[in-house]
């Protein structure tokens, strides 16, 4: 993470941001692989919350 008073280049944001996103979706895949019914009612859930 970057302090605040530093502008980070645009490179470092979306890796940042890339980093944020997709680790969680990464981790929800591997958890849902054996509970598809699962994951399916979890994602509705998580979309809805978006």
């Amino acid at each position: 993470m970057n302090p605040l008073g530093v502008m980070p280049s645009g490179r470092e944001v979306s890796r940042e941001i890339a980093g944020l996103v997709g680790a969680p979706q990464a981790r929800w895949r591997m958890i849902s692989r054996g509970t598809q019914q699962r994951s399916a009612a979890i994602d509705e859930f998580y979309f809805m919350l978006i």
